[in-house]
């Protein structure tokens, strides 16, 4: 991966990470943390398990708008809109597609990472 060689902090209009659609990361960037094309997640994230399953919440406010963490999982092309037997409530479609043009997913009922856990119910 080439570094994006960005001589001030990095912006998603500017760096040519970003507009490859390619996250900053310590891999190809040198700005650190500074740099506004990186994924942030919000500390003070907790797993637990409540009355209805798993569940994810937090002990500091976060800012509206905010991106909490990014969503992980299996990325394929399998077309879950075609197949409701194998969709489970962790797939999530993307806006993207692929260099194929097809339909890109997220399948993360088996692989992924804190956010499948996450949910709007107060009540968990």
């Amino acid at each position: 991966m080439d570094w994006c060689g960005c001589d001030t902090i990095c912006r998603p209009d500017g760096c040519p990470n970003a507009l490859g659609s390619i996250f900053c990361a310590r891999n190809n960037c040198l700005n650190g943390s500074d740099c506004g094309n990186r994924l942030r997640t919000v500390s003070g994230l907790h797993l637990a398990r409540g009355n209805i399953g798993y569940s994810v919440f937090t002990s500091e406010d976060i800012e509206s708008g905010s991106i909490v963490a990014e969503y992980a999982g299996v990325l394929t092309t399998h077309d879950y809109r075609k197949d409701k037997k194998r969709t489970s409530s962790y797939t999530i479609g993307l806006a993207a597609r692929s260099s194929r043009k097809e339909n890109l997913w997220i399948e993360a009922k088996f692989k992924g990472n804190i956010t499948r856990f996450m949910n709007h119910s107060c009540h968990c």
